[in-house]
């Protein structure tokens, strides 16, 4: 395994990287992960810790003109982030890219490979930008997916800032008390956001004056690598329900009866329920034929607007579960994603959704933001 003293193309990227700084060079820093790569329950934006790497990034170098993107959405995992990770990370040619979903993940096979897939499909960009991650934790009982990612950063020689070694033995030693990082447990305050930002850049440090030898190929993958190219389908387009490959065959197929496409384009980039579909009444359907693929997952929105209906998912021609559109939370809507298949028969899969159960007094429509395959 490698670890931070042998070679890998992360290490040689960050060393140029932190030449390229020294110089004077316009670079982007970019930040993908969950609600506290969001920013949640810090005051105000520049006070997340983000932010705060960011400014870190400005003071250190002042000869250097950095811009920043931050790609956190709340509630979201590394299976989500392969599929957005070209979209909305890598189209900005980042120099630099943080990935934190350590809290979002479980620590489960699925996400250990899906996050191994994130990982390089990142390093594999375009712009050839170098990785660092973080590892978030609960502050109550310290549970993370550390033991899946950490071990993943370590073969790819991406430094790991681990919030678990360096931030909650200062709640174990008396040094701060959990309710002054964290009021929930779970989203640090602004002391907890600057706390991570200070261990952030102290990991940096240690990167700078890095000289690596170039290396110029990923090791092979760690597991079977199946998400690092994986693709989002959304009714993007006003209702586009079917895409052509190249050579003019329909690689999928959108088909309903009952839901409709909604026609209104995104506005923001967390502007999240947009570009899906909804239906409302018991028995609306929509069909997917998918392209060959092995892996597959579904988001839909669960709202606090109860109640809203429920749908039963075919695979190709068994049920295989059930949705709830109903979020028993007080925070907001929250983008869920299902795992449908792990590891199945690579070939075409027909993928159907139709409403179960929609109560009378439905004040919420059934939302499908979109099917994820690799």
């Amino acid at each position: 395994m490698n670890n931070k003293n042998s070679p890998s193309v992360n290490r040689f990227r960050l060393g140029r990287f932190f030449e390229r700084a020294e110089e004077g060079s316009c670079l982007t820093i970019a930040f993908l992960g969950g609600s506290i790569t969001q920013g949640s329950l810090a005051t105000k934006a520049k006070n997340t810790y983000a932010a705060r790497v960011f400014h870190w990034y400005e003071e250190t170098f002042p000869d250097s003109v950095f811009s920043y993107i931050n790609r956190g959405v709340g509630g979201t995992d590394s299976f989500f982030g392969t599929a957005r990770a070209a979209g909305d990370v890598l189209s900005a040619w980042p120099d630099m890219v943080f990935v934190d979903f350590s809290v979002n993940d479980p620590a489960d096979d699925l996400h250990r490979e899906t996050y191994e897939g994130l990982l390089r499909c990142i390093l594999k960009g375009p712009s050839c930008p170098a990785v660092a991650a973080l590892g978030n934790a609960r502050y109550d009982d310290g549970t993370t997916a550390e033991d899946i990612h950490r071990p993943l950063c370590e073969y790819y020689g991406i430094p790991y800032v681990s919030v678990k070694d360096r931030i909650l033995p200062l709640i174990q030693s008396g040094a701060y008390r959990r309710q002054d990082l964290s009021p929930d447990g779970l989203h640090p305050n602004d002391t907890g956001h600057r706390l991570i930002a200070d261990a952030v850049t102290e990991v940096l440090q240690a990167y700078r004056g890095i000289r690596e030898k170039v290396v110029s190929a990923l090791p092979a993958p760690m597991t079977a690598d199946a998400f690092e190219g994986a693709q989002i389908l959304r009714a993007r387009g006003g209702g586009r329900s079917s895409l052509l490959s190249e050579a003019g065959e329909r690689e999928w197929v959108a088909v309903c009866h009952g839901f409709l496409p909604d026609p209104l384009p995104r506005t923001a980039f967390r502007d999240f329920f947009r570009e899906g579909w909804e239906g409302s009444s018991v028995g609306d359907t929509i069909r997917f034929d998918l392209p060959p693929c092995t892996n597959i997952g579904i988001q839909y929105r669960r709202t606090i607007h109860r109640p809203a209906p429920k749908a039963m998912v075919q695979l190709d021609d068994r049920e295989v579960l059930e949705l709830d559109g109903n979020f028993d939370e007080d925070w907001g809507d929250c983008l869920a994603l299902e795992p449908v298949l792990f590891h199945g028969e690579r070939m075409r899969h027909t993928l159907t959704l139709t409403l179960s159960e929609a109560p009378e007094d439905c004040v919420s429509s059934f939302y499908l933001l979109g099917i994820l395959f690799a």
